[in-house]
């Protein structure tokens, strides 16, 4: 994930347009100049998302800063 990605999903039950939800297992944080891949997840990161619209059955998260560096530390 890097600041400002769109994210559409469809199973998300239970949450309306600004909601902020909190994704704690975190399998690849990226920005311009380095990407960091967990495996399986990287500890310690989490990723915050908004949610910006919503369309029966889909939601669209916009995330905002992901712990890049909670993972910059792990390397």
């Amino acid at each position: 994930m890097s600041p400002d990605d769109l994210v559409v999903s469809e199973k998300l039950k239970g949450v309306d347009v600004n909601d902020r939800l909190a994704l704690g297992r975190v399998l690849m944080l990226g920005s311009r100049s380095e990407t960091v891949v967990g495996r399986p997840h990287i500890p310690g990161a989490s990723v915050t998302a908004v949610v910006e619209a919503r369309r029966q059955p889909m939601s669209v998260l916009r995330f905002q800063s992901p712990g890049v560096a909670a993972a910059r530390a792990l390397l």
